[in-house]
């Protein structure tokens, strides 16, 4: 009886089933991310870039059905986010409470305030 192996072999295609017809699929550049791959880059949620992307907020393409996030363009996107941020942050005092953070969209960020807790009852 003849074992199959799990182990994919060299140089085989992608466990996803697409093919690029390159036998080195090391030396094809990643030109775009579908939605899940942009997301874990970014370190947000599928949701939370759903929602961007659903405002317009951050770079995309959509050919038929299909949405893709140009790598470049997230890259300077990113660029750009991070730069209106920094002179901002600069300016605020240490301990500014919420603020508006630019870079994830307009999304506020809570401080933690440890003195807050479940009310004594």
């Amino acid at each position: 009886m003849r074992r199959i192996s799990t182990q994919p072999k060299a140089g085989a295609a992608p466990s996803n089933g697409h093919t690029t017809g390159i036998d080195d699929a090391a030396a094809v550049p990643v030109l775009a991310w579908r939605l899940r791959d942009a997301a874990k880059a970014l370190g947000v949620s599928d949701r939370t870039l759903w929602t961007w992307t659903d405002e317009g907020k951050v770079p995309h393409v959509r050919i038929g059905g299909t949405i893709l996030y140009p790598v470049d363009s997230l890259r300077e996107w990113l660029r750009a986010k991070s730069a209106e941020v920094q002179p901002a942050a600069a300016n605020q005092p240490a301990d500014a409470g919420q603020a508006t953070d630019a870079a994830a969209g307009g999304l506020k960020r809570q401080r933690p305030n440890s003195a807050k807790g479940p009310a004594a009852g």
